[in-house]
């Protein structure tokens, strides 16, 4: 007798239940997946780095770093920098507004080096992506008194 009773005949009320639920809790999950999705996307990207500006050039050129992208490994940080032109320049016949540069820093050395340099058709990093080199074993001394030494400073934590 007991082997004939199964539990969603005893428990009817609970499966009605559910079955009217089903589509709106359907439709919540989807909700709530939009809701993730759409923070996620406003969360991320360049567009809300803290950026940092370290002036401007006589040649129109503003200097910004993001302290919140430091990397320290031993007397090695990485940190982004950002170059904003006020005029389009040319490098191998790309145009550009903004450069992103990976830069390293040896705080021990003083030296410093571009590992990756991303160009960008708007300001302040915006815009589309038109090229990426590379600047690998390129490092050089940080010259006293120079925005790369204010950039160093701030990467290496000194006064």
């Amino acid at each position: 007798m007991f082997s004939s009773i199964r539990p969603y005949h005893c428990f009817s009320a609970l499966c009605s239940v559910t079955y009217i639920a089903g589509p709106f809790l359907k439709l919540w999950t989807c909700v709530l997946g939009f809701a993730m999705l759409l923070t996620l996307l406003l969360s991320s990207g360049s567009a809300y780095a803290e950026w940092m500006s370290f002036g401007a050039s006589d040649a129109g050129t503003t200097v910004y770093a993001d302290p919140a992208t430091m990397r320290r490994e031993g007397d090695l940080v990485k940190m982004l920098v950002l170059f904003d032109f006020k005029t389009k320049q040319t490098k191998a016949d790309v145009s550009y507004f903004s450069a992103k540069a990976q830069m390293e820093y040896d705080c021990a050395e003083q030296r410093f080096e571009g590992h990756t340099v991303m160009y960008f058709s708007g300001n302040m990093g915006n815009g589309q992506l038109l090229d990426r080199s590379s600047g690998k074993g390129k490092r050089l001394r940080v010259a006293p008194g120079s925005l790369d030494h204010d950039l160093w400073k701030l990467a290496c934590g000194k006064k």
